[in-house]
């Protein structure tokens, strides 16, 4: 932004590669079942329905979460929009629709 207003002759950072890349060996795909392990352990709701929101919902951990509103939930659509600030600048403004679903096995709620 800088360069495009001006207010910079040139750009710092371009002898930087311009995109991170991750460990491809440290990608590990999480079981369902052992989330639910994990999930059992957790203190309270709030955790759980973090926990949930990130591993089937692809929320980012905190900032999605927190961006969360009541008038973005369609409950008899089970769908619900998520802002994301990281990615607002990208088409469709950083904002997505998330469907939800009803858990095929029923859980007791602490």
């Amino acid at each position: 932004m800088a360069l495009r207003w001006k207010l910079i002759a040139e750009n710092p950072f371009a002898h930087l590669k311009g995109a991170v890349k991750g460990d491809p060996a440290r990608r590990v795909f999480v079981p369902a079942e052992t989330v639910a392990k994990v999930m059992e352990v957790l203190p309270n709701t709030q955790w759980r329905l973090l926990v949930g929101l990130a591993r089937w919902g692809g929320l980012r951990i905190p900032s999605e979460a927190l961006s969360l509103k009541w008038r973005d939930v369609d409950i008899p659509g089970r769908r619900f929009i998520v802002r994301a600030s990281k990615t607002e600048h990208h088409e469709g403004g950083g904002v997505r629709v998330v469907s939800s679903w009803p858990m095929t096995k029923r859980r007791r709620v602490r």
